[in-house]
């Protein structure tokens, strides 16, 4: 449809409309998982908007749509997609394009949370939104609710999360945003895992993959099955966590690359608590490389602490300790209080096997952060370990 579409206004020469198709094809294409031709279409209209120069809208606009083809596809790094949206937001403000405002904003705060850095994120969702009601656009406006949602819960603040979400899921029913309905049941589906309401979980996130299942897109269902991989753990039930994660991976890995780096270190989790000490291993360096290769510090900073448990499993004592060390400043760094505490919780478990006196303190300062982020799970976690607790998830 675009392409004949392209092909008539060239026949009109009609420079604007070239620009908009373009734009849609790119669209089109990325949510196809074709990541490369999107970049290429973006970047064409995008030179041609600078070269028509009468509608600044136009190329505010480019800046938005090859940065998401970037990111999706994991082409780029991230100073360079940074740039594209800084760069949209530049043209987009003087012009007053309210809409293109708010989706500069929206995108900033998904490459702040792919940092780590729920809080800043947070700040830009919400301009988001606040431009999101200015203009009316109830299917950017749903879509924002999400990634409050997420934000706030990765900020630790479950309450608002859930308010958020709820508010979110009424929305894109009431609109028929099937695509926005996905992202909040699994946005909500994280936030019930969160607070330990497993059964709830389960029952929300089948009923989003089912949706996705049935509509699309495609690159939505890693998601949710390393969500459900997710509820597994929690169940200790490790074989169906590793088969989801598996069928995750190897759709992701066509689909939405940019997941691969959590999978790896979801993965690496699952085969801990499995006891596969080697795969685990293997997960955690894949998912430690990737991940500070693409500036995913909330991640890596995850995987060092399975490597950590991998060594402390092997008797690895300087090893452990080195690793723990470096998941806690990569999470210390990007304020991520909550990943850290996880991190002063599995140490705090080891250092008790040790007869270390050190580890009430790290497992106190874990438990405190918990109880401050109502992360329900990790406190049941916590609570239920022995004296002597296993280093596997509990």
């Amino acid at each position: 449809f675009y392409e004949t579409a392209l092909v008539r206004w060239k026949s009109l020469e009609d420079v604007p409309q070239q620009i908009r198709t373009y734009y849609a094809l790119a669209e089109c294409l990325r949510e196809a998982s074709d990541f490369t031709a999107a970049a290429e279409h973006a970047g064409k209209a995008l030179d041609l908007a600078k070269e028509y120069g009468e509608q600044p809208e136009l190329v505010a606009q480019g800046h938005i749509v090859i940065s998401n083809a970037l990111r999706s596809g994991q082409l780029s790094d991230t100073k360079t997609i940074q740039r594209h949206l800084l760069a949209a937001l530049d043209v987009a403000q003087p012009a007053k394009a309210w809409q293109l405002i708010g989706e500069v904003n929206f995108w900033l705060g998904v490459l702040a949370i792919n940092r780590g850095d729920a809080h800043t994120a947070l700040e830009y969702d919400r301009q988001a939104l606040i431009h999101f009601q200015l203009t009316k656009q109830s299917g950017w406006e749903a879509i924002a609710y999400n990634n409050i949602a997420f934000h706030a819960l990765m900020a630790g603040k479950p309450d608002q999360a859930v308010e958020i979400a709820q508010a979110g899921l009424d929305l894109a029913r009431q609109i028929g945003s099937l695509n926005t309905l996905g992202w909040l049941l699994s946005t909500m589906g994280e936030i019930q895992t969160y607070l330990g309401q497993l059964s709830e979980a389960q029952d929300t996130l089948e009923e989003g993959l089912a949706l996705i299942n049935e509509w699309g897109p495609a690159r939505l269902r890693p998601g949710f099955l390393a969500d459900l991989a997710q509820v597994a753990m929690a169940q200790r039930a490790w074989e169906t966590a590793v088969a989801r994660l598996e069928a995750a991976k190897e759709i992701a890995e066509i689909r939405a690359p940019q997941f691969m780096p959590r999978l790896h270190t979801y993965l690496a989790e699952a085969y801990l608590g499995q006891g596969d000490l080697t795969l685990a291993e293997s997960e955690a360096r894949q998912a430690q490389s990737i991940a500070q290769e693409k500036s995913q510090p909330r991640v890596e900073g995850r995987a060092w602490r399975v490597l950590a448990i991998v060594h402390a499993s092997n008797g690895q004592v300087d090893a452990a300790a080195d690793a723990f060390q470096r998941s806690l400043k990569v999470l210390q760094k990007i304020g991520d209080e909550l990943e850290a505490a996880r991190t002063r919780a599995a140490w705090g478990r080891w250092e008790l096997q040790l007869g270390n006196q050190d580890a009430f303190e790290k497992m106190n300062a874990a438990r405190e952060t918990f109880v401050n982020s109502g992360a329900l799970l990790d406190l049941q976690r916590l609570g239920s370990a022995p004296l002597t607790p296993s280093l596997t998830p509990s």
